[in-house]
């Protein structure tokens, strides 16, 4: 049985695991590498700010999905609050169960509750895009813009 609930300091090592592999895993890697310590220090920071939420998927107690989301005004009209999906990440055992569609409501519901008027999901631009689109898509969202990004150093 998988459960989803909020990230907690003890989770920091487990999360700092999935972490480092999703962000092995992302076109972003090649540009901006990661580092475990500032991140965790990141993530720990979001478990108390009131406009994030950090989550984790468990299943036989190990943590095998984890998530973020933030809330935030809109910039050209800030009266509207919105919320993104920072990363979404489940371990490639993890993928193809419930794991998934659970964090994915989880972080939906949660940003209802704050009141955001619209979801902001990613999709990387990696060999699974097209499956990630069709997720989306089929869960209600529809493609509003692409991500570029040049490495300046």
């Amino acid at each position: 049985m998988v459960v989803v609930r909020e990230a907690v300091v003890e989770d920091m090592p487990a999360y700092m695991d999935l972490a480092a592999a999703f962000v092995a895993s992302t076109p972003v890697s090649s540009i901006i590498p990661f580092d475990r310590g500032s991140t965790e220090d990141f993530v720990v920071g979001a478990l108390d700010n009131p406009d994030m939420l950090v989550l984790v998927a468990e299943k036989e107690g190990a943590v095998v999905g984890i998530t973020a989301a933030l809330a935030y005004p809109m910039y050209f009209n800030p009266s509207k609050l919105v919320a993104q999906e920072l990363w979404w990440y489940l371990a490639p055992d993890a993928r193809g169960g419930p794991a998934a569609k659970l964090l994915f409501q989880t972080i939906e519901k949660w940003a209802k509750t704050k009141g955001a008027e619209a979801m902001f999901m990613i999709a990387l631009a990696d060999e699974r895009v097209d499956a990630v689109a069709k997720v989306y898509k089929r869960n209600g969202y529809t493609p509003v813009e692409r991500t570029y990004a040049k490495g300046l150093i």
